[in-house]
């Protein structure tokens, strides 16, 4: 029973860092977009 908890646990913290990464992939996209606009100018 420990393994298929820990297995779990796991697979939850994944799926957080997961949601995490994605965030911060947008937010630097985001960011990118803005500075290329802006040396548009």
């Amino acid at each position: 029973f420990q393994a298929i908890a820990e297995i779990t646990e796991l697979r939850n913290k994944n799926a957080k860092i997961k949601a995490e990464n994605a965030k911060l992939k947008q937010a630097l996209e985001h960011e990118t977009r803005f500075m290329n606009l802006e040396q548009k100018d």
